[in-house]
């Protein structure tokens, strides 16, 4: 009994040695770790390496480019971005390296990025053919768009004005208006600190 068991382990390790399979492994990821919200976001490089032990024909491959804010990441939808490159000679064998480096920036805002804050890029590459692939997931820290905020000490207000603030509450002086209020006066918006 012991016998047929270890010629049957015997035969199972030994099939798993020689299964064959097409495995793609992005083993690298270049793009700047902090970028402005609006602005264009460059990613460098892709690195993707065949780690499976048979050729992958194909004459292209996809690379899915998304982005999801980090306190959402168990939310849908993320944002994603699709980018085509080909593969020289239509064949990826094993243990080499395609290098996708788009010479273009990847629109930011919106289009990227759905919020401020730490965001995660989540890279993954596209076959035709089945292909187990992994993805990677790297970190980036969105930065606010800067407004123009500006204090003006010397303007005087005229008494008979009256001040509303975005709500559309009537103030009849400045007195009245709660700090940290954004309110109206002659057509021009104020903070009240």
């Amino acid at each position: 009994m012991y016998k047929k068991i270890l010629v049957f382990i015997c035969c199972v390790v030994l099939v798993s040695k020689t299964l064959k399979s097409q495995f793609v492994s992005v083993e690298g990821v270049w793009h700047a770790d902090t970028v402005q919200y609006a602005a264009p976001f460059y990613l460098y490089a892709v690195y993707l390496v065949n780690t499976g032990n048979l050729p992958i024909y194909e004459n292209q491959f996809e690379i899915v480019v998304a982005t999801k804010p980090v306190s959402q990441i168990n939310s849908p939808p993320f944002i994603a971005q699709y980018f085509t490159d080909s593969i020289e000679n239509g064949v990826f064998l094993p243990d080499d390296t395609l290098t996708f480096e788009p010479n273009f920036p990847l629109q930011g805002g919106n289009a990227l990025f759905q919020q401020a804050g730490d965001n995660l890029i989540v890279i993954w590459p596209n076959f035709t053919n089945p292909v187990d692939v992994d993805t990677s997931t790297t970190p980036v820290h969105v930065l606010a768009n800067v407004s123009s905020v500006y204090e003006d000490h010397n303007k005087i207000f005229n008494i008979d004005t009256k001040l509303y603030d975005i709500l559309g509450n009537e103030y009849f002086s400045i007195k009245h208006v709660p700090l940290g209020t954004i309110y109206i006066y002659n057509g021009e918006k104020y903070i009240k600190f």
